[in-house]
């Protein structure tokens, strides 16, 4: 991945997140219909299967990936997101 796209693409998703929280507030889960639910657990179920697969990565390149799975159950991809522009940086400075 490229740097500029990985950082564009983290800005860009976490303002207009913050764009929909400020406009709309928070989402109540107390009054998810079905396909809330389903969009929800398939998100969920898309963050654990991320990091199951970016854990290994994380650990050769020595990027500490704990800061990010504890804050993907809250920030959602913006943390994901954050994760990959870490992994840049880090790809970068490897020799070779």
């Amino acid at each position: 991945m490229n740097k500029a796209v990985t950082v564009l693409a983290f800005l860009g998703f976490t303002a207009y997140t913050i764009a929909v929280i400020v406009a709309h507030g928070m989402p109540d889960f107390s009054t998810f219909d079905p396909w809330n639910w389903q969009v929800f657990v398939d998100l969920c179920a898309a963050a654990l299967a991320f990091f199951w697969l970016a854990l290994p990565e994380a650990k050769r390149l020595g990027v500490p990936a704990w800061p990010y799975a504890l804050l993907t159950p809250v920030l959602g991809s913006i943390a994901i997101l954050a994760y990959l522009v870490h992994r840049e940086f880090a790809l970068a400075r490897r020799p070779g």
